[in-house]
């Protein structure tokens, strides 16, 4: 190769290796952070609920419906739907004690079908960790039961299917050189999956030495895992559909994990389902969240993957719904079902409606997007949230009232976004206490009539609750007023009334004034000040878990 050739592809390769290397750093810092690198934040002043009083049902209607569905019929096959199908119906099979014979020589043919960790171009059999996680509840619910697991099924089970094994914690992604972490939910699958494997091994053979040092090493490794957690909170908050895949591997620590470790999972089940309730009305809820993009544009509202656990809790509860149905993602209620957990009784409360009214603030941390909500009796007024750039993988959703109703479709709930139908330009954080401000109109359900209006003010009674509407190309506000409509209308036209102060301000009748920036940039909060002062807009900074009461 003569030399000008090589003038040419050095400092081309040079080019390459650095774009690439830059690459690889935006990628750990956006996608999958170092848990070492990650930010600790104040944990703010909502106690995360702990308190169980209440002695949830030994079964339900849905339960039932649940364990019947998935042990009917023949095993899926291995190969094709090993990742999620298959596990959960040997699960429930063994569970309801149907085709033992065939479940354990089902088993004992079955080999791996692929290997723990994300699947992507070079590691395109990967995902295996989904399959661990339910063998391992396999293994810790059957594992001494010679009756429904056979010991040499479960050799089999110890020795072939459940692959994480070792010391050492897999922290990057399969086949990226150790440049790239792994993704939030298949570590905590993964390394779930290979504590609880070495402690059921200590606890069965603990006379070997060697075990005990593997389970203290690992237990550490955990331990370390969800202290991050606890401090940081989830990066992949939300996420449609893996913070389902989190909460079963939590729920596995929980049930089957040493004191500490199932205590510490514990407390981030407890504030994970916490969280839920606070954002939900009726086990529907729109959120911001992080991962899948493509999942940005659903209509569905009751597709939430942390709805599928709580559907079950609620049937189990004394004052649930015993009609309850499965509703989405079946494969997360059955793991609520047969696992033990079950939330704290406040929680429990705020999903059956307890009518307290709160405004609350849920930080997520640098580069990120917060969760802002309104609760009352008888509404939820979610922010949807904002967009950090494509590489953030956040997905801003429309800012929604959800009343008590059935209603499923966004489209039949008002709710307000940005300017256009592109997730990625809004700032959908304009949230304050009965109050809602975006870019954009409010998107009024097709049956809605207003009972009083005015100029500028369109007022709706639904299911007890008043709602204002203000709504042009580039303004909307939704605000739950007190009283009568008629009476609220007169207030509202005489606190607000002029357009352009609208599009920076507004007067809660006989209440404060809220000022705001619908076009902020987007790491400030939308909201500017409240009763005459600045509010902190800087969301990276805010604690994992503030709120205040609405009198």
């Amino acid at each position: 190769m003569d030399l000008k050739w090589l003038l040419i592809i050095i400092p081309l390769a040079v080019v390459f290796l650095f774009a690439s290397l830059r690459s690889v750093r935006l990628l750990r810092e956006y996608i999958s952070p170092d848990p070492s690198s990650r930010r600790t934040l104040e944990p703010g002043n909502m106690k995360v609920p702990s308190r169980r009083s209440v002695r949830f049902k030994t079964s339900s209607n849905l339960v039932r419906e649940l364990m019947r569905d998935w042990s009917s019929g023949d095993l899926p096959s291995w190969e094709e739907r090993g990742k999620v199908d298959t596990p959960r119906a040997v699960l429930a099979k063994l569970g309801t004690g149907v085709d033992l014979d065939h479940v354990n020589s089902y088993l004992r043919r079955a080999f791996p079908w692929g290997k723990p960790g994300s699947k992507w171009l070079l590691n395109p059999h990967g995902d295996y960790d989904f399959s661990l996680v339910v063998m391992t509840a396999i293994l810790f619910l059957y594992g001494d039961d010679d009756e429904r697991l056979y010991p040499e099924t479960r050799s089999h089970l110890l020795g072939n299917l459940l692959t994480a094994k070792g010391r050492q914690p897999r922290r990057t992604v399969p086949r990226s050189l150790g440049m790239v972490m792994e993704t939030e939910n298949h570590q905590l699958m993964t390394e779930s999956s290979r504590y609880l494997r070495a402690k059921w091994i200590a606890d069965h053979f603990g006379d070997d030495p060697r075990y005990r040092r593997d389970i203290d090493v690992l237990k550490s490794k955990v331990m370390k895992m969800l202290g991050v957690l606890r401090r940081s909170g989830f990066h992949e908050f939300n996420s449609d559909p893996y913070s389902a895949y989190s909460v079963t591997a939590l729920l596995n620590l929980e049930a089957f994990g040493s004191r500490e470790v199932s205590e510490s999972a514990r407390f981030l089940l407890n504030r994970l389902f916490y969280q839920f309730a606070l954002g939900s009305s009726g086990l529907r809820r729109v959120a911001p969240f992080r991962r899948q993009l493509s999942r940005a544009g659903a209509r569905r509202i009751d597709m939430d993957p942390v709805s599928a656990f709580m559907r079950v809790y609620v049937s189990l509860h004394p004052r649930g719904l015993e009609r309850i149905k499965a509703g989405p993602h079946p494969e997360h209620s059955l793991m609520a079902s047969i696992l033990p957990y079950r939330p704290p009784d406040e929680v429990m409360d705020m999903v059956l409606g307890d009518g307290r009214e709160l405004f609350v603030r849920m930080g997520h941390g640098g580069q990120s997007s917060p969760e802002i909500i309104s609760r009352g009796s008888g509404f939820v007024l979610s922010a949807g949230g904002v967009n950090r750039g494509t590489i953030s993988r956040l997905v801003s959703r429309p800012i929604t009232l959800l009343l008590d109703d059935d209603r499923v479709d966004l489209r039949d709930v008002l709710h307000l976004q940005g300017p256009d139908n592109e997730f990625r330009g809004w700032n959908n954080t304009g949230v304050h206490g009965r109050f809602a401000v975006a870019a954009g109109p409010v998107r009024v359900p097709e049956g809605w009539e207003p009972v009083s209006e005015s100029r500028l003010w369109k007022l709706y009674r639904r299911r007890e609750v008043t709602i204002g509407v203000h709504s042009r190309e580039k303004l909307g506000i939704i605000v739950i007023l007190p009283g009568s409509p008629e009476e609220a209308l007169l207030a509202l036209d005489h606190l607000n009334h002029d357009e352009r102060e609208l599009d920076h301000s507004f007067w809660f009748p006989g209440g404060e004034r809220i000022g705001y920036d619908v076009l902020a940039p987007r790491n400030r909060w939308v909201i500017t000040s409240v009763g005459g002062q600045e509010v902190e807009r800087k969301f990276d900074e805010w604690p994992l878990l503030e709120g205040d009461k609405i009198t």
